[in-house]
């Protein structure tokens, strides 16, 4: 295609100048709306270093993948509710006379763990004070 261009009657000037409406639209309808998108703002964008958007960019990506590692685990879990709650509706359908039907979740699924800790920071708090408790009685 540069043998062409080359090669036609057309003037210099014209050549420069479409590269340079290329070059301009590149960055106004390609690179601004990507850097945007990666959330840069304009200001970053044009007088910035351009080094920064491929930061923005790999900043972008890594959210989108947790976001998405998010979605699949709160999707997962519903998943988990729902089998939970149908299977006791099934086996208190078809459970047998004179036994206790079976009953939803009181309480969500603790995925943190909070609760053990709270068990866990209690009973250390428990010994520590019966320790302390412990060395101002005279046996």
């Amino acid at each position: 295609m540069a043998k062409e261009i080359a090669d036609s009657n057309i003037p210099k000037e014209e050549i420069e100048e479409t590269k340079e409406q290329s070059l301009e639209t590149y960055f106004m309808e390609e690179l601004f709306p990507l850097a945007l998108m990666y959330g840069m703002t304009s200001q970053e964008f044009w007088y910035d270093d351009p080094a920064l958007m491929w930061s923005y960019r790999i900043f972008y990506e890594n959210k989108l993948k947790n976001d998405r590692e998010t979605s699949n685990q709160l999707a997962w879990l519903q998943g988990l509710y729902i089998y939970d709650g149908v299977s006791k509706a099934i086996a208190n359908a078809f459970r047998g006379k004179g036994k206790e039907p079976l009953n939803y979740m009181d309480t969500p699924i603790d995925l943190s763990g909070t609760n053990e800790k709270k068990e866990l920071v209690s009973k250390k708090s428990q010994k520590q004070f019966n320790y302390w408790g412990s060395l101002g009685r005279k046996e």
